[in-house]
């Protein structure tokens, strides 16, 4: 299947993310002939993560891909011209723990089990060429796992 790279718009910043769970354990699903079969926690996960730039207009939430110990994903960032903006504008630090601290509410009301690692990583993507091979790293990582 062939999928167009949309570019990043001009006045945006892409971000790439990587979120893992603690001590690596398969918190969010397991892989098995080559798909991602999610558990609980990870279609919590999965669903959380397209509530993310609802609220926030500077936020557009680009390709994904939850693995069974780990996230990647790709936040775009709308830059801001104003001191205002940069004020109402929420750092992408906390839009993460804001992220993680949702999903492990979930997990928690529900009763399920879920650890996160402290903290993110995160890579701001630099030039078109990048972007489109973080991409193409996310749409691979299922086919590419190795347990």
């Amino acid at each position: 299947m062939n999928h167009a790279f949309l570019p990043i718009p001009a006045g945006w910043t892409g971000h790439f993310i990587t979120i893992v769970t603690q001590d690596r354990e398969h918190f969010l699903g397991d892989i098995r002939n080559g798909d991602m079969h999610f558990n609980a926690a990870g279609m919590i996960a999965g669903i959380i993560w397209h509530e993310i730039s609802d609220c926030r207009n500077f936020i557009v939430r680009g390709e994904y891909v939850i693995m069974p110990n780990h996230i990647h994903g790709i936040l775009l960032i709308k830059e801001s011209s104003t001191i205002e903006e940069m004020k109402r504008q929420a750092d992408l630090s906390n839009i993460i723990r804001s992220y993680k601290g949702t999903v492990k509410k979930f997990c928690n009301q529900y009763n399920v089990n879920l650890k996160w690692q402290p903290g993110f990583h995160d890579q701001r993507i630099k030039s078109e060429l990048e972007y489109q091979h973080k991409i193409h790293y996310i749409r691979e990582n299922v086919k590419n796992w190795e347990s």
